[in-house]
């Protein structure tokens, strides 16, 4: 996958992705000695606005899906639930589990990013099936 988007080199200041790179990852390379917590506060300013990509995770139908991120969430993705569609109430882990086969690990305690996909609608991610790419 070779998708560029605009991120410039100032928003990574102690490393500068060359090839897609999973958020949690860079925000553990970028920010070692914060808390998770520490560390999307610190990035939040950094990535908010600028387009973030998902991860070939989520399958065939997702592959390049690029969204505008806006913020984190002030709660926790497992606490999350849909918003509209079919599956509107569902908490974010189990439609992730449902819709794409997909057992959230690590970032189900950790806020989600939400964004602005480019047909307008609007949804939640979990940070570790987001990739960056510079």
């Amino acid at each position: 996958m070779n998708i560029n988007i605009t991120l410039p080199v100032e928003a990574f200041p102690n490393s500068v992705p060359a090839r897609p790179v999973e958020l949690m990852t860079w925000l553990a390379t970028t920010f070692p000695n914060l808390t998770v917590s520490q560390r999307i506060d610190q990035a939040e300013p950094m990535l908010h606005g600028r387009l973030m990509l998902t991860s070939e995770r989520l399958g065939a139908n997702a592959r390049g899906r690029r969204f505008r991120f806006l913020y984190f969430s002030a709660t926790a993705a497992r606490d999350i639930r849909i918003h509209g569609g079919p599956m509107a109430g569902t908490l974010l882990p189990a439609y992730f589990r449902r819709r794409h086969g997909i057992q959230l690990a690590e970032s189900a305690q950790c806020s989600a990013a939400y964004g602005l996909l480019p047909d307008g609608s609007e949804g939640y991610y979990p940070l570790e099936l987001l990739d960056i790419i510079v």
